[in-house]
This record gives C-alpha cells, sequence and structure tokens, in this order.
C-alpha cells in the first residue's frame, strides 16, 4: 500500500500522483489541509510525505522531493 500526504495542486505532489498512476500503483492520497490530526499524531511538519507500507508495516517513507529514490522504490512494489 502506497500513502501519500501532500497538498492538492502542489507540483511534487502531481508528479508522484502521476508516476504511481503510470506504474498502475494503487495510492492513498490525502490532502495535507485535510488531515490535521493525522499530522499532530504522525508528528508530521513537512509535506510531501510518501509511504510504502507491506505487510502491515512501515517499509519506506520519504518527506520531501526524492523522485529517483521513490522511482526505484516503486520497482520494487
Amino acid at each position: 500500500m502506497v500513502i501519500v500526504l501532500g497538498e492538492v495542486g502542489e507540483l511534487w505532489t502531481d508528479e508522484v500522483l502521476k508516476m504511481l498512476e503510470e506504474g498502475e500503483v494503487h495510492v492513498n492520497f490525502f490532502p495535507w489541509a485535510s488531515i490535521e490530526d493525522v499530522r499532530l499524531q504522525l508528528e508530521a511538519a513537512y509535506y510531501p510525505i510518501l509511504q510504502v507500507w507491506r505487510g502491515g508495516s512501515l517499509r519506506h517513507e520519504f518527506v520531501g522531493y526524492h523522485c529517483e529514490s521513490i522511482k526505484k522504490i516503486l520497482e520494487q512494489i
């Protein structure tokens, strides 16, 4: 499972969502402005955040722009 926390209309968020769509990866997108409680629980101060979960465990987390790293991880999904 891939989770993206980002701002609607923000360049990085749009690029990552497009990359995931092209790779036919199912993504759960949460708009930054709509998830204040979640952000507080995660102690998330910066976006965008991309998390890759497998078997109920967090495997990778990226905060900020890491397009090439994300591509490598998504190839393994």
